[in-house]
């Protein structure tokens, strides 16, 4: 093979590792902005500054993804040129690699905006520091090595790639580990998620007996009553994972509780992932919820809720 001989393929590979590079960038500024939030607490609540699981759950994708391909990909296009198969002066090396840079900077650029949009608006100044300079960090790391890239003339020895290969490792290696320690495991998110289910069905069970209230001024005698009335299907009625149905007793002519067994308390659930009304807060194992319905308020009766 001579060089230039396959375009089509050192394309693939350029656009590939580009793409890849994209979400690996990506991955490493949200790690790194997370672990500034954690550290750094807003002392009011803030959609930049708040930090939140579900993001470095993405980001821990992204790079177990992402950033294998990038590598491999990258060393491909490398041992291409070390094997004289791609010419370092190819249009398509560097119109692609200049362009990957200006899209690097159009990203930073926005990001830039964000990240002072966010100062602007309250976020503590440390914070607006740090993210900055993590901002400039990854994109100046990346864009030096592909303006070395493009200007070197050795391909089979140069220590320089090695170092920056070894740094990449390093960073994406940390990364990894420190969202690791601070995500919660597959099955500790399941678990979360089963118990903001069995919330939401209580809630949706509470709504129903409200409405039948509302039409015939009295409390169901059992939950089955709201089935056979169309006010909610059966299937709401019982837990998701033991099958076992709610407890619903009735205390006088407008009270009532309703009862569940939760795994998770869920009263330090962070805001920006799942909202929890505080008269719906509950702790860990059996939980119940005293539940008052008064008179109609704007012809609708109104309802109270506490945790017992």
């Amino acid at each position: 093979m001579t060089k230039n001989s396959d375009h089509a393929k050192h394309m693939f590979f350029y656009l590939l590792a580009f793409f890849a590079l994209g979400f690996v960038a990506t991955a490493i500024g949200q790690v790194v902005f997370q672990l500034i939030n954690r550290a750094i607490v807003e002392t009011t609540p803030s959609y930049s500054g708040d930090y939140t699981q579900g993001v470095l759950r993405f980001a821990v994708s992204a790079l177990i993804i992402a950033a294998p391909i990038y590598y491999f990909a990258t060393r491909k296009i490398n041992s291409e040129l070390a094997r004289d198969n791609l010419d370092p002066d190819s249009a398509i090396r560097r119109w692609l690699t200049y362009f990957a840079i200006f899209i690097a900077s159009a990203v930073a650029i926005g990001d830039l905006i964000f990240t002072l949009n966010s100062f602007l608006s309250g976020e503590l100044t440390v914070k607006f520091l740090l993210k900055a300079t993590t901002i400039f960090a990854i994109v100046g790391g990346f864009g030096a090595y592909y303006f070395f890239d493009l200007k070197r003339q050795d391909f089979t020895r140069d220590a320089r790639l090695r170092i920056f290969g070894g740094v990449f490792i390093a960073i994406l290696l940390t990364c990894l580990v420190a969202a690791f320690t601070l995500v919660d495991s597959p099955f500790r998110a399941r678990e979360l998620r089963e118990d903001r289910e069995r919330l939401s069905e209580l809630q949706q069970i509470s709504y129903a007996i409200t409405d039948f209230y509302n039409q015939n001024s009295a409390l169901p005698q059992n939950l089955e009553t709201l089935v056979e009335d169309s006010k909610i299907r059966e299937e709401v009625l019982r837990d998701p994972v033991s099958d076992e149905k709610y407890q619903f007793e009735t205390v006088d002519s407008q009270n009532y509780k309703l009862c569940a067994n939760f795994t998770y308390s869920n009263s330090e659930e962070n805001p920006r992932e799942y909202f929890v009304d505080p008269a719906w807060e509950h702790d860990s194992g059996r939980a119940c919820f005293s539940i008052a319905i008064s008179e109609k308020e704007n012809n609708y009766p109104r309802v109270e809720v506490k945790p017992l």
